[in-house]
């Protein structure tokens, strides 16, 4: 099929008009409307170079010589070829992806930093709660005073060679420290498991004292601390050592907030 109809003005190409071919594909057009588009109207063409068109309508090919054409090359009529491809989808919602991203990078980034905290708090150990002030001068206590704490201590003590769990857990605060030879600081959820084991392996415990009961407090009379050195034997284990007991006045009643004890001498029986 010939091309009649000029692809820029709809028109037709009349014999005797200037008209002229787009050297990319051969399409013909009106020599003015070429120039009044600056090229070739075919959509997707977009040549600018072009040949004039004799009146019998045989195009004027470029010399032999000139590179990439040919007298003897075939036109295709703009009717044979295939229309142009659409152009594609234009990609929507590009932002919200990006911001997507990074909103899930930053969650990652706060994950793992609250994660390294923890890990960081749980190699640190459980912190003790208030305890004496820094710096802060000890002294004796007046006898009755003193008796008290004596009283608790021994009311301590008893508990621990009762085996009597939940007796002795309760002479310690919800947030005491407990620090004991040869290993890391632990809080009172680890004292009961530990406790808890050691009563069941053993059918008895005794705790002795072998140097007089040490008993100093703050100024305040809230804080009191008691050393002693302990002797410590049951069924499966011995030791010898310094005990230090760091107590706080809550409600009217004593509570150890830090426990501390130096194994001088000891090991399991055989």
């Amino acid at each position: 099929m010939s091309q009649t109809v000029c692809p820029y003005c709809r028109y037709p190409l009349d014999s005797g008009q200037a008209q002229v071919a787009c050297r990319r594909y051969g399409h013909r057009h009106h020599a003015d409307c070429w120039r009044d588009n600056g090229g070739c109207a075919i959509y997707g063409c977009g040549s600018t170079t072009s040949d004039p068109v004799q009146d019998d309508g045989v195009v004027l090919y470029p010399p032999l010589d000139e590179p990439g054409y040919s007298q003897h090359e075939v036109w295709p009529s703009p009717d044979a070829l295939p229309p142009p491809s659409p152009p594609g989808p234009v990609p929507r919602g590009r932002n919200a992806w990006v911001l997507a991203a990074l909103g899930l990078a930053a969650l990652l980034a706060v994950i793992l930093m609250l994660a390294s905290v923890a890990t960081r708090r749980a190699s640190v150990g459980p912190q003790p709660g208030p305890a004496m002030p820094v710096g802060e001068k000890l002294g004796a206590w007046n006898q009755g005073d003193e008796k008290e704490v004596r009283i608790f201590y021994d009311a301590w003590r008893g508990a621990w060679q009762s085996r009597d769990i939940e007796r002795y857990l309760s002479h310690y605060a919800e947030d005491c420290r407990i620090k004991r030879t040869g290993k890391n600081a632990y809080g009172k959820g680890t004292l009961r498991q530990r406790m808890t084991e050691i009563f069941a392996k053993n059918g008895c415990i005794a705790v002795d004292t072998t140097s007089p009961l040490s008993v100093e407090h703050d100024s305040s009379g809230q804080f009191a601390i008691v050393t002693v050195r302990q002797h410590y034997d049951s069924s499966i284990w011995w030791d010898d050592g310094q005990k230090s007991l760091q107590l706080r006045r809550t409600d009217g009643k004593w509570l150890i907030i830090d426990e501390n004890f130096d194994m001088s001498a000891g090991g399991p029986k055989r």
